[in-house]
């Protein structure tokens, strides 16, 4: 049918037994065919990433993560009668670390996001990451801003955080966001 959207989906989470750590690989296939009854367009988008998190033992609160994405397809839109390919990079790397022995539980953080950007040439080419079904964005550019200018693409975000837990059921939380289009 037109305009059909086909999703796949693949994704192995290893949880390391010796370590208190995660490894996780992704394969995301996005495509919609035959976007318009008279044209081949075709999206075809394929997101490949991997993941990892690990707290680590010997400082007892300290933890980092990190995550390498890419992407290659074709989006539906046309250039000179042929389907713009697409590809996409992302890399997003933090630490954070949770006091230890302290009432309210507090914790500092710090994480950096990179996704890559199009060189906003017309040409047949997107180099723009295109967000697929995205978990936590507004986590990691600040819910204002990803409200503002939508889904980051061509960008890099630094950013700080604290909390506090006074409560078991209260916990105040404060971001800063440093967000660079490029």
């Amino acid at each position: 049918r037109v305009g059909d959207l086909s999703l796949s989906v693949i994704n192995a989470n290893y949880q390391v037994p010796v370590a208190d750590a995660e490894v996780e690989g992704y394969f995301i296939n996005q495509s919609v065919s035959h976007t318009t009854k008279n044209t081949a367009n075709v999206s075809n988008i394929n997101t490949f990433g991997l993941r990892g998190s690990h707290n680590i033992a010997a400082v007892p609160g300290l933890s980092y993560q990190g995550e390498l994405a890419f992407q290659n397809g074709k989006t539906n839109g046309l250039f000179n009668g042929v389907n713009i390919k697409a590809q996409g990079s992302l890399m997003d790397g933090g630490v954070n670390y949770a006091f230890q022995n302290i009432a309210w539980i507090p914790k500092v953080g710090v994480n950096y996001s990179l996704y890559s950007g199009d060189d906003r040439v017309p040409d047949a080419k997107n180099k723009g990451w295109i967000p697929l079904y995205p978990d936590g964005l507004a986590d990691k550019m600040g819910a204002i801003a990803y409200g503002t200018f939508g889904a980051p693409t061509n960008a890099q975000i630094f950013k700080l955080s604290a909390s506090v837990q006074p409560t078991e059921k209260l916990g105040v939380n404060l971001a800063w966001f440093n967000e660079k289009l490029q």
